[in-house]
């Protein structure tokens, strides 16, 4: 944080347990991310983009044709296309497509969207505007997108275009039911963990391929760390492993330790390639 008054991000653990989450820099991937902004500055950014690159002030930023560029549709997004917004959440598309930076959305009544939604460790987002109408929006959230952010946000911009256009009717009332299903799925495996046996764990300590390391702390609670992220692990009844906080990426899966064919041991995460074990801690 460059200043005194900033937000800071938290994320909401397996056992409901909100806590801070710590500045992460991600400068390396700087466009995914590394934007350290407010919500007037971003309603200013959506205005010169509504204005064809001017902004409230009067200042030409950008070409108009180089803007028009950024937002002319590009590869087509068919339904279920995108893993965060399946069809059911798309009641009144006609279509969508991926732009450059973002994503265009054509309704069934001719209305154009132009948004795009983001999220990293603590926070969530949210921006779009309608060309046509000169209407734009912009969600900030600081809790970890994949336990509310994402799910609040796009709440709000489908009571939005509710409100103001009859558009996505059904969504609220739809995300609202999406709470208590995912509130029992994490109550489900909250009840099947156990505690970790430090011995058992012993020989899986240590550095991985990939950047990521198991290791216990003086407390003797199990963690993976990857780069500057420590997520802790908890024992599962089934003698799995299971995240129980977390960047969304990781959130919830599941982790098994085991030997390949030539015995070298193996960690394998749930929706990431299984990484070998290469040095002990």
């Amino acid at each position: 944080p460059t200043g005194k008054d900033y937000a800071v991000g938290y994320t909401r653990d397996l056992y409901e347990r909100i806590s801070e989450v710590p500045f992460i820099s991600i400068n390396g991937a700087a466009p995914a991310g590394s934007g350290l902004t407010s919500v007037q500055d971003m309603a200013r950014y959506v205005i010169m983009q509504m204005q064809g690159g001017v902004t409230q002030d009067g200042a030409r930023v950008v070409s108009a044709a180089s803007l028009a560029e950024t937002h002319r549709p590009g590869i087509a997004v068919p339904p279920d296309g995108l893993n965060a917004l399946p069809a059911i959440l798309l009641p009144d598309t006609a279509s969508m497509f991926y732009a450059l930076g973002w994503f265009e959305q054509t309704f069934t009544d001719g209305r154009h969207l132009l948004w795009h939604a983001g999220g990293i460790d603590g926070f969530g987002s949210l921006m779009g505007f309608f060309p046509a109408d000169q209407i734009g929006f912009v969600l900030l959230t600081n809790q970890e997108p994949s336990r509310g952010g994402a799910l609040f946000n796009f709440s709000v911009q489908a009571s939005l275009l509710d409100r103001l256009y009859g558009l996505n009717a059904t969504l609220p009332a739809l995300l609202a039911s999406f709470v208590p299903i995912l509130d029992q799925q994490s109550a489900d495996l909250a009840a099947r963990t156990r505690p970790v046996d430090p011995t058992e764990m012993a020989p899986w300590l240590g550095l991985y391929e990939q950047g990521f390391s198991v290791r216990l702390d003086d407390a003797g609670a199990l963690h993976l760390d990857h780069d500057i992220r420590s997520m802790p692990l908890v024992g599962m009844d089934d003698g799995s492993y299971l995240v129980t906080d977390g960047p969304g990426a990781i959130f919830g899966h599941g982790v098994t330790f085991s030997t390949d064919a030539e015995d070298d041991r193996v960690m394998s995460i749930a929706g990431f390639d299984p990484v070998r074990w290469l040095t002990g801690a």
